[in-house]
């Protein structure tokens, strides 16, 4: 049963290996469980090709508290000018991190401040 079980793991990861599509998973740059204000954010930052128009594609999604395991797109830039796999520009070190936080503060959270705010 072991050795079964171990051809079919083995099996499965080795087809996936050898699919062209599944290359690129390994480029993508994933930040899990980032909190901003009391709310639990993941984000992606997959690069793309030279003629896409920036350095690639950026999604932000938001987790409940009680169900970390549901994901909801909250943001999604297909030509974001940041490279997030990037360890330092112009000879500083770069903390993504503190990045992908001020990017959520900008992005998202003041722009829905502004938005539930009511002007009479």
């Amino acid at each position: 049963m072991t050795i079964l079980c171990s051809i079919v793991v083995y099996g499965l990861v080795g087809l996936n290996l050898i699919n062209p599509f599944a290359w690129d998973t390994f480029k993508m740059k994933s930040f899990y469980f980032e909190t901003v204000g009391g709310r639990l954010f993941n984000a992606n930052f997959k690069p793309v090709g030279a003629y896409a128009g920036g350095e690639g594609v950026f999604w932000i999604t938001e987790s409940p508290r009680l169900l970390p395991f549901i994901e909801i797109e909250k943001y999604y830039d297909g030509s974001v000018m940041w490279d997030f796999r990037i360890t330092e520009w112009e000879g500083e070190p770069v903390d993504q991190t503190k990045v992908l936080k001020s990017y959520i503060l900008d992005e998202m959270i003041e722009k829905e401040n502004k938005e539930n705010k009511l002007d009479y």
